[in-house]
């Protein structure tokens, strides 16, 4: 009797210890090795959450397609035709803040002017510039995050025209102006920086 229970006791010991190592082989995991699966997944599901937390990004262009202005001024007494062509490129500067858990991104168009003097039929000046084209006054670090604002014909005074124009960080007071000068005699473009607080 005695060895007739062993014999049981030892037939069901190998075969419980056969089903569990066919679990392993058949992918099942022991609750110990779950427990821990699902401790990893909960702690991705909240990196995951404090990633969406501030995952919201809102982006616009502005504008937001690819345009052009022009502008004409017309001097009758000296039958000169001043042209500007504004047009917007595919390059922007960056301004982006969060608003409660969102991040927007406004992506402001860099432009670039194009200014062309006739007199009569005569080209006196047809020249294409962008902001780069005043890094001798404003660094370079200012350029990278400034975008050219504007640019327009203000007078004529002792045979010179007179253009000022501003480039300036998107959204803030950090600029810079210029005037720029086109002699009508010598036909030299010419620019000086503009000294004022008030532009």
């Amino acid at each position: 009797m005695i060895k007739h229970y062993l014999f049981v006791s030892i037939a069901l010991i190998a075969f419980v210890s056969c089903q569990s190592r066919q679990g392993h082989e058949n992918g099942q995991t022991s609750k110990t090795e779950s427990s821990k699966v699902v401790t990893s997944e909960t702690k991705n599901s909240e990196i995951d959450s404090a990633f969406k937390k501030h995952s919201h990004v809102l982006q616009r262009l502005i504008p937001e397609y690819i345009s052009t202005a022009k502008f004409d001024t017309l001097i009758n007494e000296q039958n000169i035709q001043i042209r500007i062509t504004k047009t917007y490129l595919d390059s922007y500067v960056l301004d982006e803040y969060e608003i409660n858990d969102t991040i927007y991104q406004d992506k402001y168009r860099d432009s670039k002017i194009q200014l062309d003097i006739r007199e009569g039929e005569s080209i006196l000046i047809d020249s294409t510039f962008t902001k780069t084209a005043f890094s001798k006054f404003a660094d370079k670090e200012f350029l990278d995050i400034a975008r050219f604002h504007r640019y327009w014909f203000k007078n004529l005074k002792d045979g010179r025209l007179e253009f000022f124009g501003v480039i300036s960080k998107p959204e803030t007071d950090w600029s810079f102006a210029f005037s720029q000068y086109f002699d009508l005699a010598s036909k030299e473009l010419t620019v000086e920086p503009y000294e004022d607080e008030e532009i």
